[in-house]
């Protein structure tokens, strides 16, 4: 689930355990523990939800789901036959009854979409040999599922009534996001934002100067990027993260910050009163943090973790009609990984 750093930094960076910085009161509360690793989370209203993990060793790892229904997140019984060696899971939605999830595993890496109704998870199809992860359901008559064949990239639609199948170049997709009326995604190969047009992911260029595309958040009608550039010039390489917008048409440069600027921006998600909430990592203490950009353009940030609580943050959603926001972590303890669903107090 980590975004891929650009070559320049992979290669500078050695590697390290995260050691997170004191925070007076972290804003956010475990709200649930689970065994493995976070998988992707997806929320359609004040009392529904779903959050995906991935746990367990070999071929006996599998994929665990929890519903959220507005009080807490319970155990949501998926189909059989789900496990297998390294699965992956996207997940999307229109709505409370009709979520959308792809789950990739075996060593030949075949997947199986699966769709909530409302009351149970029922297998849709399945795709052997085909890796598919990405996922945006427009509506139940309009569902598309993106991923890999072989050395070609796929993507699969979905009409109500029958399948159809468009051999892609190799993109390599790092997340699939819906909203604003199209879908949207980053090529990890590339590091550029492109965009689906139906018939193929076009590009959509950036204005001159802001680095490679690292993250990707539509919520609604706003999209929002975290590019980074690199000045490799001095002895050291310097980083600099940077913050746009899609105003519809064009990209518009968010106003800097260097709360924003030395950060690793992991993910973006509007704040319900106009302002934008951010997941950052601090690459020179190596801590976590959540940024508030107020409607006024005032910064403020909030450390995360602390020497007891070392969880390593992913993922900033917030609870569609509300100002709470939801993350999902997880922690090494040198044997197996502990996640946890937090949320803000």
């Amino acid at each position: 689930m980590k975004p891929v750093l650009p070559v320049a930094v992979a290669a500078a960076l050695l590697p390290v355990v995260p050691v997170h910085a004191a925070a007076p009161r972290n804003p956010f509360v475990i709200v649930k523990r689970t065994p493995g690793t976070p998988g992707a989370v997806v929320l359609t209203g004040k009392k529904s939800g779903f959050s995906f993990w991935v746990s367990g060793q070999g071929k006996a790892r599998k994929v665990t789901a929890y519903r959220y229904d507005g009080k807490a997140w319970k155990a949501s019984r998926l189909p059989a036959g789900l496990s297998g060696y390294d699965p992956a899971v996207g997940a999307a939605a229109s709505g409370a009854s009709s979520v959308w999830a792809v789950i990739t595993a075996g060593s030949k890496r075949s997947s199986t979409l699966i769709r909530w109704d409302g009351r149970r998870w029922r297998i849709v199809k399945r795709f052997p040999g085909e890796s598919l992860t990405g996922v945006a359901v427009l509506s139940r008559r309009n569902v598309w599922v993106f991923g890999d064949a072989g050395e070609k990239s796929v993507a699969r639609h979905f009409d109500g009534r029958k399948w159809t199948r468009r051999t892609l170049p190799d993109l390599d997709l790092d997340g699939v996001h819906q909203g604003a009326g199209r879908i949207w995604a980053i090529s990890a190969r590339k590091r550029q934002v492109v965009r689906w047009t139906g018939k193929a992911w076009k590009p959509v260029a950036l204005p001159k100067g802001s680095g490679e595309a690292m993250t990707l958040a539509v919520t609604g009608g706003r999209v929002t990027l975290g590019t980074m550039t690199v000045d490799t010039s001095g002895a050291e390489p310097k980083l600099a993260s940077h913050l746009l917008t899609w105003d519809g048409r064009a990209w518009r440069k968010e106003p800097g910050s260097p709360l924003v600027e030395k950060l690793w921006l992991r993910a973006a998600v509007p704040a319900r009163d106009g302002g934008l909430w951010v997941l950052g990592y601090d690459f020179d203490d190596e801590s976590q943090h959540l940024l508030r950009r107020a409607p006024d353009g005032r910064w403020s940030r909030q450390a995360l973790g602390t020497a007891d609580n070392p969880y390593t943050y992913y993922t900033l959603t917030r609870v569609p009609g509300t100002s709470r926001l939801v993350t999902v972590a997880d922690r090494w303890d040198g044997e197996k990984n502990t996640g946890a669903i937090l949320m803000t107090r």
